[in-house]
């Protein structure tokens, strides 16, 4: 056998083995991953008490509408930030998530929530919660300078001050 017939030989087995493969061995396929979008703010506020009515989301695979999950765990009665989690899957299990807060506030004149002063940085939201007497629950007092610095007493994950 010659050096050609060598060579010949060796592409043809190396040509089989490639196109014997069964379709098992090699799962592929394209998939299109839902379209979630909310509907309404990212950001929604609720007075402490009052009622919340999730705007909800919509997803689309395709022209399609798919199911969307929603896990809630807003308490109306307990002032806090909330997320809401929105959650759709296609056909072939591929899912996307996409969220929103809802603030849950207590109204008052020093409770409620307040827009951040911050050194450096954009402001954000800061929720003040009563304690009872003269005690006060602050969301994110570590964030920046705030105007509320008065007997300023911290703990490790929420802040207390009294005024």
């Amino acid at each position: 056998m010659n050096l050609y017939s060598k060579l010949i030989a060796i592409l043809f087995l190396f040509f089989v083995g490639l196109t014997s493969c069964e379709d098992d061995n090699f799962p592929s396929f394209v998939t299109t991953y839902p379209v979630l979008s909310i509907n309404g703010d990212e950001q929604i506020t609720v007075a402490q008490g009052e009622s919340f009515s999730d705007p909800g989301a919509v997803a689309k695979v395709g022209d399609e509408d798919v199911t969307v999950d929603v896990d809630d765990p807003v308490d109306v009665n307990s002032p806090g930030f909330y997320t809401v989690t929105y959650t759709a899957t296609n056909m072939d299990g591929f899912s996307v998530s996409t969220s929103r807060t809802v603030i849950v506030y207590e109204p008052g004149d020093v409770t409620g929530l307040f827009e951040g002063k911050r050194v450096g940085r954009s402001g954000g939201p800061i929720l003040i919660s009563s304690k009872g007497g003269d005690q006060y629950l602050i969301s994110d007092a570590l964030g920046g300078h705030y105007e509320f610095e008065r007997a300023l007493a911290c703990g490790i994950s929420r802040c207390c001050f009294w005024v």
